[in-house]
């Protein structure tokens, strides 16, 4: 069995690109033309281009400092722009099965990993990057995708105001979802209070027919960019969600926050247990 060391060589691509995403929230198209035209020394024609479409690939085939320095000169533009591994191998990986009970998710993760239950809240820890995923689930009764998703992001706006949004909610599709799963998922960056470092907060709102979820993905900024591909590829291919509550537990916490925000509230509201 290979050990940590082998799994994280495993995964270390040996180049990446840059890709800018349009302008950041608080910004306007025509202020990031005029940056970025000033930076590249091109065209506001050009930059405007580059600023409209989706997924403009800045810069490929570079290690990952260099990569580094051309989002930050991009985001000093107000530009959204990420990172990416260019053809990543994870095929080193042994993966194991951590599921989530009742309500939640199921997702196939490095076995290194660590989980643990924090009242209706599941916990799966990459300890040797310091990051955290998160997992909640209720039954759904009406709701779609896009009311979920609008309700999770209203909690991180009135609960964590440290953090500012990267990106906007995007749709994000699994390979084995077909239908039956859809998912809208936003970004954050901020520092948390007590932490010196900032942190990368991604936002994964799941819905189903029968189930609402909510997968957070908290990790220091550095980690974060450093496997982004990693937790992609796991989102994308590795995760599914568990519809099957379990049992007439009532989860009195996340009843109050659904009454709060004035919606129906399932008769037995789903709570997490290790």
């Amino acid at each position: 069995m290979p050990n940590s060391s082998e799994l994280t060589a495993a995964r270390l691509p040996s180049s990446y690109r840059v890709i800018a995403q349009g302008p950041q929230p608080g910004h306007t198209p025509e202020q990031v033309t005029q940056r970025l035209a000033a930076l590249f020394r091109r065209s506001g024609e050009q930059m405007r281009a580059l600023l409209t479409a989706p997924r403009a690939i800045i810069k490929k085939q570079v290690d990952y400092a260099s990569a580094l320095r051309y989002r930050e000169a991009l985001e000093s533009c107000g530009c959204v722009c990420v990172i990416e591994a260019e053809a990543p191998d994870f095929s080193a990986l042994v993966l194991q099965r951590f599921a989530s009970p009742g309500i939640g998710i199921v997702l196939n993760a490095p076995e290194a990993w660590r989980a643990s239950s924090e009242g209706h809240v599941y916990h799966l820890f990459d300890l040797d990057h310091g990051s955290q995923f998160s997992a909640i689930g209720v039954p759904n009764s009406s709701l779609t995708v896009q009311d979920w998703s609008e309700l999770r992001v209203r909690k991180v706006a009135e609960e964590m105001p440290w953090l500012k949004q990267v990106k906007r909610p995007y749709k994000l599709e699994g390979e084995n979802w077909g239908g039956h799963t859809q998912g809208l998922a936003a970004e954050y960056r901020g520092t948390f209070p007590g932490k010196d470092e900032p942190s990368h907060y991604l936002l994964l709102s799941l819905w189903t027919r029968r189930a609402l979820s909510c997968l957070t993905i908290t990790a220091p900024a550095a980690a974060f960019d450093a496997d982004d591909a990693l937790y992609r590829w796991l989102l994308q291919t590795q995760l599914s969600v568990q519809e099957t509550p379990p049992g007439p537990v009532r989860d009195e916490a996340m009843a109050r926050w659904l009454k709060y925000n004035k919606l129906p509230v399932p008769a037995n509201t789903a709570r997490m247990q290790a």
